[in-house]
């Protein structure tokens, strides 16, 4: 027995030697990618942060294990992705960032409701750089000293626009804001996609549904078994058969829902179009989403850039269900509601790249960016009301 026990670990030898130079080769080309940044090689011992597909968050309340909801007062602090900041984050009783709100606003302030997902949340920025945050101080500019400006971020990681009316139909109304805000759309794209496109929702699913001893086991532990879970992840999405057809109509049927949630309770409503990293005009603009050949073709062709080009796609259909919001004339979602588009204000700068740390979420100066065209279209006159 204990002969056979012996050849079986001789014979074994090859194996995890080979597994562990595929690990130390899988760190080599991670740590070589990114800018030989050593937490890759050390990883996940001592390892803050990074840009993995949602792994290094597993553990902090930022990306909870199920609805991101909390009944009282959290704080902690993680390394963010964009610019390496440790940022601290505090959420308060009914969760959402900064300190606790009053149920109703003090005195004759003027109240402001900031929804959306991560990007009004503020994942990448401190509390005091998020885009309500900088509204807030921009409006209290507008009033001086006569009248307190509150605008609350009720932004939430992950969120879209069905739980967004939820939340306001149970909790958010109650707080009695004089104008509510929605910028967001880009959590809708995977749902609304025909091509299960998010490759991070692939990840997730493989991890938990598919391999659930390798993702407790293995993930975001072994560079190899993460690499090459992702490298399959994307070559499962990228060879799907389906094509990629936004449902615009169900998207703005749900705005229309949000628009009559916020007329209901006498509040104001101001959409403002969400800006993505990808210019809308550029080599995706002409790609046929509904031809699933043309848009695997077109995938496959970009080789190793497979992640990317992905998200690009993303972005793309983004941009077509922000298109949908602008063509909606002012007649389709009733009174006291407005759109805005702060293409202008983004197309100003000379480098997207300032604007955006991915995709889709916000540097500081991109929120100043967003912050400050808001303020501009918000008249004085309209807060002093």
């Amino acid at each position: 027995m204990r002969r056979a026990m012996k050849r079986a670990a001789f014979a074994l030898l090859p194996a995890i030697a080979l597994l562990l130079a595929g690990e130390l080769g899988a760190r080599a080309l991670l740590f070589v990618r990114h800018g030989y940044d050593p937490k890759w090689f050390i990883a996940p011992f001592g390892w803050e942060g990074g840009d993995r597909a949602a792994s290094e968050y597993e553990n902090i309340p930022l990306y909870p294990k199920g609805p991101a909801r909390w009944t009282g007062n959290i704080q902690f602090e993680f390394k963010d992705a964009c610019e390496g900041r440790i940022l601290s984050f505090r959420f308060n009783r009914l969760g959402y960032r900064g300190e606790d709100w009053r149920e109703t606003p003090p005195g004759d302030a003027v109240r402001v409701l900031a929804l959306g997902g991560s990007s009004t949340l503020g994942v990448t920025n401190p509390e005091d750089k998020t885009w309500p945050a900088i509204l807030e101080k921009d409006l209290q500019g507008k009033l001086g000293g006569n009248r307190k400006v509150e605008v609350l971020n009720a932004g939430r990681n992950a969120e879209k626009l069905d739980q967004m009316i939820t939340a306001f139909r149970e909790t958010l109304y109650s707080l009695d804001p004089r104008l509510v805000i929605y910028y967001g759309g880009y959590n809708e794209v995977a749902v609304d996609s025909a091509l299960f496109i998010d490759v991070g929702e692939a990840i997730n699913h493989l991890n938990k549904k598919v391999f659930p001893w390798f993702y407790t086991t293995l993930y975001s532990r072994s560079m190899l078994y993460t690499m090459l879970l992702e490298k399959y992840a994307y070559w499962r999405v990228s060879r799907s058969s389906s094509a990629l057809v936004p449902d615009v109509k169900a998207y703005v049927e749900r705005v229309k829902r949000l628009a009559k949630a916020v007329r209901r309770k006498g509040k104001k409503l101001l959409i403002v179009i969400q800006e993505n990293r990808l210019p809308r005009r550029g080599e995706l603009e002409k790609l046929n989403l509904k031809d699933a050949d043309a848009v695997r073709q077109y995938v496959s062709a970009t080789g190793n850039d497979g992640l990317g080009v992905l998200k690009r796609i993303h972005s793309r259909i983004h941009h077509i269900l922000m298109e949908a919001l602008r063509r909606l004339g002012p007649d389709s979602l009733g009174p006291d509601v407005q759109i805005i588009d702060p293409a202008s204000a983004f197309a100003g700068q000379s480098d997207r790249n300032e604007l955006f740390c991915d995709p889709i979420h916000l540097t500081d100066k991109g929120n100043l960016t967003l912050a400050r065209f808001i303020s501009g279209k918000l008249s004085s006159g309209f807060l002093s009301e």
